[in-house]
């Protein structure tokens, strides 16, 4: 995580501006901005596990960048991510086109989440949130060109949900990492990894 950021002192509490696309084969890179320090994600060492650094978000700090390469295209989407509140609509990733997302994920509730694409939801139900004993969780997000979507929790052999929507999405106009929308259903809470492929894998 640290080799994502500029070439400065990544003590706690860093604010971030710029979360570079570290894709080794990527012509073309995709960084993730945020010009607005009061909006600005900050850099926290030793928070998962007690060990690894990542990002924290406190309900006002958002990422995003322009990506139309995911239109009309399968994708899968890995985000490692560690809440630290209860409050609803508390969404790590979404994609926005014309004012409305068009693919999200984040928590719904202290004990459910959700991952959509095209207006179809794959909600789960969770254990509620402990303050005391916060979960890293591995997110994968999938979605395929034949319409099918799929969500894993921690990996597995097996979708922990699966659903047919209409197919790919059309439109996107920006992917963002810490909200919906750039301002509704902001998340609370510490991201460490986001990692995406234009394709289903």
């Amino acid at each position: 995580l640290p080799d994502s950021f500029d070439n400065i002192s990544l003590e706690d509490n860093t604010l971030i501006s710029t979360w570079h696309d570290r894709a080794v084969y990527n012509v073309e890179r995709h960084n993730a901005l945020q010009t607005s320090s009061i909006n600005q994600p900050a850099f926290v060492n030793h928070i998962m596990n007690q060990a690894l650094p990542a990002l924290q978000f406190s309900g006002a700090q958002w990422l995003s960048f322009a990506n139309a390469d995911f239109e009309n295209s399968s994708y899968t989407i890995f985000v490692v991510e560690q809440r630290d509140s209860t409050t609803p609509n508390l969404y790590f990733i979404s994609s926005e086109a014309g004012g409305a997302a068009n693919f999200f994920s984040g928590y719904t509730s202290s004990n459910a989440m959700a991952f959509s694409h095209a207006s179809i939801n794959l909600n789960f139900n969770l254990a509620d949130y402990n303050s005391a004993q916060p979960t890293v969780r591995i997110h994968t997000l999938i979605s395929k060109n034949n319409g099918d979507m799929e969500y894993y929790m921690n990996g597995g052999a097996s979708p922990d949900g699966s659903a047919t929507t209409a197919g790919s999405i059309s439109e996107i106009n920006e992917i963002i990492i810490g909200a919906s929308l750039t301002n509704i259903g902001q998340y609370s809470g510490y991201i460490a990894e986001v990692i995406m492929f234009k394709r289903n894998l």
